[in-house]
This record gives C-alpha cells, sequence and structure tokens, in this order.
C-alpha cells in the first residue's frame, strides 16, 4: 500500500466525538485514527510485545491496553486487547502519518508488533534528519522524461545484450552533457520535458546540439507532460517498475537502481512526480540541424544557454522515428 492510497483512506476518516477515536483499519492489525482535537496516529491491536516508549517531542505514546471498538453503520460492539497507540500531536500533517504507515508495511511482517511501529518511526526520523538531497521539482520532471525515453529504447530491445546497453547509453550526470548516447551505433539522444503548452525548452549548454566527428547522428527528443494524480498518470518508480518487469534480469534491475541513486533518487527518499503524456504535445523528436541555435558562439564566448520554441511541422515523423529507434539499435 503506497502513500498516495494511505492518504486517500485518511481522508475518509469522519471527526470523533469529544474524548473519542475515529479509526480506520488498513491491513491486519493496523490502524490509522483520529482524535476529536483532529490528530492523526497509528493504532496497532493484538500487539504481543510492550518495549520502553521513547520519548519524542511531537509524538505521544499511549500505554498498551484494552479499546472497545464500534463498527459503523452497523453499531456492533468489539474488544480490542493488547493495543498501542502513537498519536502525532496537534494538527498533524497526513503525509507524516502515511510515510511511517508505509514504512511500516514495506520492512515489518504482519501482524505488526509495538518493535515494528518503533522502527519505522526511528526510520522516518533518521530520513527526516538526513542531509538535504531532494531533487527540485524540475529535476524530477527531468528524471521522469528521461525514464520514459529509456522505457521507450527498453520496449524495443530483443535480447539482454541490447537491454545492457541501453543502460548503458544513460550519460546524464552531472558531468555529461547529452542525455542518452548508444554506445555503438553512436546515435544520440537529449531529453527535453516540459509542463507548457508549447514546445518551449532551454537548451543548457552548446554541446548539447553539437555532433562529434565519431557521431551517427542527433536528436532532441520533446516531451509534453501534465500533472495529474492516481488514473492513467505514471510516477518515477512506477516508470523504474515497468522497465524492470520488461527486463526481467536481477542484475539490469539493480543496475537500473544504482543509476538512479547516481541521480540522487531512490524510493526510499519519497520523492516523485506523477505526470501523463500531453495529448496535445506528446513525445517528438527533431533532428538537432533543426533545432534554432546561435552557434556558432562569438569570439572569448565559452558556452552558452538560450531558449528555443519548436514547431510540429518540424518534427520528425512517426515512420521516421521508428527507422531511428531501429538504426539505434540496430548494432546491438
Amino acid at each position: 500500500m503506497d502513500r498516495s492510497k494511505i492518504i486517500s483512506h485518511i481522508s475518509t476518516i469522519p471527526i470523533p466525538n469529544l474524548g473519542q477515536l475515529s479509526s480506520k483499519n488498513l491491513v491486519s492489525n493496523l490502524y490509522v485514527s483520529m482524535s476529536s482535537e483532529k490528530s492523526l496516529g497509528i493504532f496497532l491491536d493484538n500487539v504481543p510485545d510492550d518495549p520502553e516508549s521513547p520519548n519524542f517531542e511531537n509524538i505521544q505514546f499511549f500505554p498498551k491496553g484494552r479499546y472497545s471498538l464500534k463498527i459503523l453503520p452497523s453499531g456492533e460492539e468489539r474488544l480490542l486487547s493488547d493495543c498501542v497507540r502513537v498519536e502525532i500531536k496537534d494538527t498533524a500533517d497526513p503525509k507524516i502519518v502515511s510515510s511511517i504507515i508505509e514504512l511500516l508495511i514495506e520492512e515489518c511482517k504482519q501482524p505488526y508488533s509495538f518493535s515494528d511501529l518503533l522502527l519505522a518511526i526511528e526510520k522516518f526520523r533518521e530520513l527526516f534528519k538526513m542531509p538535504n538531497n531532494k531533487l527540485t521539482d524540475e529535476e524530477l520532471k527531468g528524471l521522469w522524461g528521461e525514464l520514459w525515453f529509456l522505457k521507450e529504447l527498453i520496449f524495443r530491445c530483443e535480447s539482454r545484450e541490447e537491454f545492457e546497453q541501453c543502460l548503458d547509453s544513460w550519460k546524464g550526470s552531472d558531468v555529461a552533457k547529452r542525455d542518452f548516447r548508444l554506445p555503438k551505433t553512436k546515435h544520440i539522444f537529449e531529453i527535453k520535458t516540459t509542463e507548457k503548452r508549447t514546445r518551449e525548452h532551454e537548451i543548457s549548454s552548446a554541446d548539447q546540439l553539437c555532433l562529434k566527428p565519431d557521431e551517427e547522428g542527433g536528436y532532441l527528443v520533446s516531451i509534453g507532460v501534465k500533472r495529474e494524480e492516481g488514473g492513467a498518470s505514471i510516477t518515477i518508480a512506477k516508470l523504474t517498475e515497468i522497465i524492470c518487469e520488461r527486463m526481467n534480469d536481477t542484475l539490469l534491475q539493480k543496475k537500473l537502481v544504482n543509476l538512479l541513486q547516481e541521480r540522487k533518487w531512490n524510493k526510499s527518499n519519497r520523492q516523485d512526480i506523477s505526470l501523463i503524456l500531453s495529448t496535445g504535445i506528446p513525445m517528438n523528436l527533431y533532428l538537432f540541424e533543426v533545432i534554432p541555435s546561435i552557434l556558432p558562439l562569438p569570439d572569448g564566448i565559452t558556452d552558452a544557454t538560450w531558449v528555443v520554441n519548436l514547431s510540429d511541422a518540424n518534427r520528425v515523423s512517426d515512420r521516421d522515428k521508428e527507422t531511428i529507434f531501429k538504426k539505434a539499435l540496430s548494432d546491438f
């Protein structure tokens, strides 16, 4: 169960009467609760252990005990034994509670113990205290676009060797100027992702659109996206899962995870973005030579950035796009 689903469950919990709790069973013996003061908490029943509770400033631990539960709408009453409850003080951000619950579900086995819950809370606190290595919103969007393009390549591969060569082609590090350089066929793909209504992109370096003598062809890949939660939207985590399922190879899957970590992203960071392809400006390819340019640079200027607005009239046709992909993968 991911965080978005947990937050959705939290939104359905009614505010209880004074001195009471409302709760919703998520899975097994795990509940999310709300107090009459609108404070959110995590509730476990039938726990076998009773470790000493830590003393945290904003988290309150209640003693192990029994609770009477009234099931709505039937009104049936049920007695729960050996229960523990943790409450985030004041009006809690549902993202905090849902993140702790997500960690608990990911790291521990059902039914959950009090020690499991303490472990999840401590892990959340450690993540919260980590140095700020978060990706910006623009960086997440760019990473999503690169993964989408990698998916397009991977689904056109026919062998393990081709899968690995596609992973090796992903050069999107702080040092590399271009995003993808197919190692054998020397095809270059620079990925640009935009939420705008037009294909407006920033060229961040003169080197991005320059081919070296041994390189076969260069293409700017323009991807239009829209933000959307749920439905047909796809996250970075989901794109990773789709690519891993297609490759169906443990070593290659680990290689992809390592590539993402090099780009400061991993699933445990709780950073993601939910996007769909824009119907108005889906993925198009453009030859480097049709991109508006300020090259060559004047004497004394070593590099530059500029903004381009691309026209669909200059895009590579769908048939030619498939031919380009086939050529890029052909010598694998």
